[in-house]
């Protein structure tokens, strides 16, 4: 391998030993000034430069200053404690109580009126039977309005299907007031009061007769429709002494279609 110091030191030499080859027996500072001056054979005088200057000394570059921030008024240290704010919880905590009187509940279905076939009466809330059926009142003079599902007054499954049922009849009165559900047609005007005294305003869409086999429970209490489904019994089967299917009739909100 070759390094670059190595080839140029052999050059040098080479060349030096080449002048001395061609030179007379002389001493080196002799012979230089000679080859200097031209007066040695295979040399010509090596050109006058004049006087060398010494070089120039070359000042060190100074950046410009940076530029200084405006003066502002002078920060005092301060301690970590003195800023921080820091909770007593030493003594007893005020625990403010809650309760189911301090929950706003939206207003709920209070009366149930259809004028066209004769409806009105008293509408109350109803839940779950132990069986997982809809609970209904005892009696058929007042109808049930699910309160797990939608509700007309809004909260929190506002949107969603309500719905209100109730007995076709009972053993005390007889034929109650939603006999007559069937008899709804479309367009009949529906309303519901509320226990603010607000009213909620339906108008009749279509009218359904169902076995109880085939309801579709999902589409009536689940359906994000928003509309009011009123439910009662319907063909009595006298055989089995029992309400073969269902009379469904279906409201949608006042101005919706």
């Amino acid at each position: 391998m070759i390094r670059p110091f190595a080839a140029a030191t052999a050059i040098v030499v080479v060349v030096a030993g080449t002048a001395w080859a061609g030179a007379t027996a002389m001493s080196p500072p002799e012979r230089t000034e000679q080859v200097a001056a031209g007066r040695v054979e295979g040399f010509a005088p090596l050109p006058d430069f004049g006087p060398q200057a010494a070089p120039e000394a070359v000042a060190p570059a100074v950046l410009p200053p940076l530029p200084q921030a405006p003066p502002g008024p002078p920060t005092q240290p301060t301690r970590a404690s003195a800023e921080t704010p820091r909770l007593n919880l030493s003594g007893d905590i005020p625990v403010a109580p809650a309760g189911a009187d301090d929950l706003v509940l939206p207003p709920k279905p209070a009366k149930l009126e259809l004028r066209r076939v004769g409806i009105d009466m008293t509408v109350t809330d109803v839940g779950l039977e132990k069986d997982g059926s809809m609970e209904l009142p005892d009696t058929a003079s007042v109808a049930g309005w699910f309160r797990l599902g939608g509700n007309p007054g809004g909260g929190l499954r506002e949107g969603q299907n309500s719905v209100i049922a109730a007995h076709v009849d009972d053993a005390v009165m007889g034929r109650g007031p939603f006999v007559t559900l069937r008899n709804s047609r479309p367009g009949d005007p529906v309303e519901v009061t509320l226990d603010d005294g607000s009213v909620r305003r339906y108008v009749v869409d279509r009218i359904e007769q169902t076995s109880k086999q085939k309801v579709d429970l999902e589409v009536v209490f689940g359906s994000p429709d928003g509309e009011l489904v009123l439910v009662t019994c319907g063909r009595w089967d006298a055989d089995v002494k029992h309400y073969e299917d269902n009379v469904l009739v279906w409201a949608t909100p006042e101005g919706t279609r």
